[in-house]
């Protein structure tokens, strides 16, 4: 809750600004105290096995197809947008973009292999979400508590970009194609919007199983909602109508995701039924 508080001051405060400023910071303590440590370890010492190795088992297909999605998203992306438009130069936006791509696969195959080596050393886990934890516990000891401030910074570099993005975007985006007379200088909105978003995440963040399930629940919402609104804009909908059935959509899935209900392909038939409807939706004149 303290963290929440802190991270909603600073976006309050600074905006998109205090955000960049913060994500240097984080990065660098990252992936020098968590990513690059783990991976020096993971080379050089690994868990003490405690049973015999835990055999692979295939993910389902429509959570492979889920953890794929972002990949096609990141390139159109507000957040990666933001940061490219706000770059010193193109060389400078072409540079950066790679770099992260470069990083980001680095972090994704050291987390990866955390999973392997304990899978490996017949640990088992209550959840997923513990396998970090356990791994810097039996391989670092005491030291563990280096790459834990490491793992905070991760997730305060996630939230106050998630926060700052799903704020603009409940500002600009939907809020004033709601509204009758949209105001373009108005500074309240995208701070009460701020802190409407902060709670919400805090109270998913509080109730969450895991965060493997708050990660997939996240995704059946974003194919849900944003591929068929989309869709709303290409067809050349009104804006109001879409804006309207879309928090429609996001408060009904929200409500299916929160309640547990996992019918197969899920995100495809919200995002199905939500597409279906758009189209009977009256187009702009």
């Amino acid at each position: 809750v303290g963290l929440a508080i802190g991270i909603g001051a600073y976006i309050l405060y600074g905006g998109y600004s205090a955000v960049t400023t913060t994500d240097v910071v984080q990065f660098i303590v990252m992936a020098l105290g968590y990513f690059g440590l783990v991976g020096v370890v993971l080379l050089f010492s690994s868990p003490q096995s405690v049973a015999e190795p835990i055999a692979p088992k295939p993910l389902p297909l429509d959570v492979v197809v889920l953890l794929a999605i972002p990949l096609l998203f990141v390139p159109v992306s507000q957040d990666f947008h933001l940061r490219v438009h706000s770059a010193a130069s193109a060389r400078d936006a072409k540079l950066g973009a790679i770099l992260a791509a470069a990083c980001y696969a680095a972090f994704g195959i050291v987390s990866i292999l955390v999973g392997r080596s304990l899978a490996q050393a017949g640990t088992l886990l209550e959840h997923p979400d513990a396998a970090s934890s356990e791994f810097l516990t039996s391989t670092l000891g005491p030291w563990a508590i280096i790459p834990t401030i490491a793992i905070t910074a991760v997730i305060i570099s996630t939230l106050d970009s998630v926060v700052l993005s799903s704020s603009c975007s409940l500002s600009y985006d939907f809020w004033d194609s709601v509204k009758e007379n949209p105001r373009s200088n108005d500074e309240a909105t995208p701070r009460i919007w701020t802190i409407i978003v902060l709670v919400v995440a805090l109270a998913i963040s509080l109730l969450a199983p895991s965060i493997l399930s708050l990660i997939l629940s996240a995704l059946v919402i974003y194919v849900s909602v944003l591929l068929p609104l989309l869709l709303g804009r290409l067809l050349n909908k009104e804006d109001r109508h879409l804006g309207i059935l879309a928090i429609a959509t996001l408060v009904i899935v929200t409500a299916l995701e929160a309640y547990g209900a996992q019918p197969p392909f899920r995100a495809f038939l919200y995002g199905g039924i939500h597409a279906s409807i758009i189209t009977l939706l009256k187009r702009k004149n």
